[in-house]
């Protein structure tokens, strides 16, 4: 089981889960489900660097996006970020899945934390 730890830069808007440990099915919705009892989630950062996703297949992945389907909205964005190809890739087919699954919300896997938030903050940037 993976440890989520949550921050929020209320300045910005920006929630930030940083995974450590195995990530085991269902468990990022887990957490994000909780966690959004009480805040907004508009700007998320994943920052997964430090996740182990290998206990998750194709399955599992494509099941999790439609668990979390009806809870996007128009105008969220979501960031993830791996360090390892592997798990990247698996990202981008996490991604591919919220594609076909119609999320509304905008979706987007980096190698990288500051391309990430860079990306989600880019219209505050824009408005300022």
């Amino acid at each position: 089981m993976s440890e989520i730890c949550a921050s929020v830069d209320g300045k910005i808007g920006l929630t930030t889960f940083t995974v450590s440990g195995k990530v085991m099915p269902g468990e990022l919705n887990s957490y994000a489900d909780a966690y959004r009892e009480n805040q907004s989630l508009k700007m998320v950062l994943w920052d997964i660097r430090d996740g182990d996703m290998s206990s998750l297949d194709a399955r599992a992945l494509r099941e999790g996006v439609q668990r979390a389907r009806g809870r996007n909205k128009a105008g969220e964005k979501k960031a993830f970020v791996f360090s390892r190809d592997v798990y990247f890739c698996i990202g981008r087919m996490m991604s591919a899945y919220c594609g076909i699954e119609g999320y509304q919300s905008s979706i987007k896997i980096f190698r990288d934390v500051n391309n990430a938030i860079a990306w989600l903050t880019e219209s505050i940037a824009q408005d300022s």
